[in-house]
């Protein structure tokens, strides 16, 4: 298991289409489970920082992705920096 360190939302952007790709899951199936369109899913792919908090939950959920909040004094795991 990888850590991300997200510090802006473009770092979120990214994150978010790498990690739909590695499940293998195309926009259209996540739209789905999310009962929203495909395009919804992509504008929350490009724009995560206009997306509610709920949103951006319900998309963490089918991906299977946990949200850890820390300090930021704490060394991290690992820092993604794009």
């Amino acid at each position: 298991m990888i850590n991300h360190v997200i510090q802006h939302p473009q770092q979120l952007a990214s994150l978010l289409k790498a990690i739909r790709l590695q499940k293998g899951l195309s926009q259209a199936q996540v739209a789905a489970r999310l009962g929203i369109s495909h395009q919804a899913v992509s504008a929350l792919e490009k724009q995560p920082e206009k997306a509610t908090l709920e949103r951006l939950m319900r998309l963490l959920g089918v991906l299977q992705v946990d949200v850890v909040l820390r300090s930021a004094q704490e060394t991290p795991v690992a820092r993604t920096e794009w």
